[in-house]
């Protein structure tokens, strides 16, 4: 398809959790920035300053598992890395959905049909979009964190796990395995008890379950929580980078 074809496809595309400046007169507001999910230093106007991403990432490799669209994906590759690899379920069959409650896969099917959402690629068809768009050399894997031990032969100088954590139903189990994939740094961003909660900074671990709710979340963790899960996942040095709200972001390192 043409230029023209590929912005129309682009623009067309019913779902869409990234922003994206498309050209200088085309933005994309994903649903992330509409619902002011994070905070605005998360965003590519300001440079994504929350997660505190590498500046220099040349020759490098990245996994970003559960990326959605992308964004960070693009902007790792920007920074210079020479292999990076976004990781996404493919249907909704690669969730972890409750059995009942407000978040089982009928009520998502529902909401998906709804909405015109893709019952395919539910969280990279954007991203295949837009790799023709940028040019991009990232890659595309679809798989369960669980599964990629098994799926991928090589750890990753950096790997992404971005709002993953609390969306797995044994979030231990996929620390595990990101850990083994992890040749340098981890960077976590999850939903934590906010700083006023007065567990939130205790020195024993809580996690309040939130049973697969409609957003799909599984647990709120305190800071002691998060921490002791990296470091039984294998991570000797734990940095806690930001915090905003009801989430933070960490950087483990081997």
């Amino acid at each position: 398809m043409n230029h023209q074809e590929l912005k129309e496809r682009v623009l067309a595309y019913p779902r869409w959790y990234h922003s994206f400046q498309l050209d200088s007169e085309t933005k994309i507001t994903g649903w992330a920035e509409q619902n002011q999910a994070y905070p605005p230093t998360a965003f590519v106007e300001q440079g994504f300053q929350y997660y505190h991403l590498p500046e220099d990432w040349r020759n490098k490799s990245v996994l970003d598992i559960g990326g959605w669209d992308g964004a960070i994906s693009f902007e790792m590759e920007r920074r210079g890395s020479s292999n990076v690899i976004l990781v996404n379920p493919y249907s909704l069959e690669d969730l972890d959905l409750p059995i009942q409650g407000k978040g089982t896969r009928d009520r998502f099917e529902r909401l998906y049909r709804e909405k015109g959402y893709p019952f395919e690629e539910i969280h990279s068809g954007g991203a295949r979009l837009l790799i023709q768009w940028f040019h991009s050399r990232v890659q595309l894997l679809h798989a369960s964190v669980y599964d990629l031990p098994a799926r991928l032969d090589t750890a990753f100088d950096l790997v992404l796990c971005l709002g993953l954590l609390y969306h797995l139903r044994d979030p231990l189990r996929g620390l595990e395995g990101v850990s083994r994939l992890t040749k340098e740094r981890l960077i976590v961003e999850t939903r934590c008890m906010p700083e006023d909660d007065p567990l939130a900074f205790v020195p024993r671990s809580y996690c309040e379950f939130l049973a697969g709710d409609e957003g799909q979340n599984w647990w709120l963790f305190n800071y002691h929580a998060i921490e002791t899960m990296l470091r039984v996942s294998g991570f000797s040095h734990i940095e806690r980078k930001s915090a905003w709200r009801d989430r933070c972001v960490y950087h483990a390192y081997k």
